[in-house]
């Protein structure tokens, strides 16, 4: 009685690792999707470099994210201080006032 538990157990043990071998070789992996690809083919919308990047995406608002941060220009310049080594952000959140309780 005890010994057909333990087979059966043993049993159903080997038929769930089947089910995980089978599986994961079906799913392709990151690897394999990225090595599908033809090498040296980008979208043709595809930003290359930095600034692109930054026409291409868009704020909540719908304006481009490069006229977004051009528009805080004045707004950081002024959190500058001249030979300080300390952080921007630390001045930067130090600017923003705190809400109300």
């Amino acid at each position: 009685m005890v010994t057909s538990g333990i087979v059966l157990t043993i049993l159903v043990l080997i038929v769930l690792a089947v089910v995980v071998v089978r599986s994961r070789q079906r799913m392709p992996t990151a690897s394999s999707t990225a090595a599908m690809a033809a090498p040296g083919s980008l979208d043709a919308a595809a930003p290359t470099s930095l600034a692109n990047a930054l026409d291409a995406a868009t704020a909540a608002d719908g304006t481009p994210l490069s006229a977004a941060i051009e528009s805080t220009r004045d707004t950081v310049e002024s959190l500058r201080v001249t030979d300080d080594t300390g952080p921007l952000l630390r001045r930067a959140l130090d600017h923003i006032a705190a809400p109300s309780d």
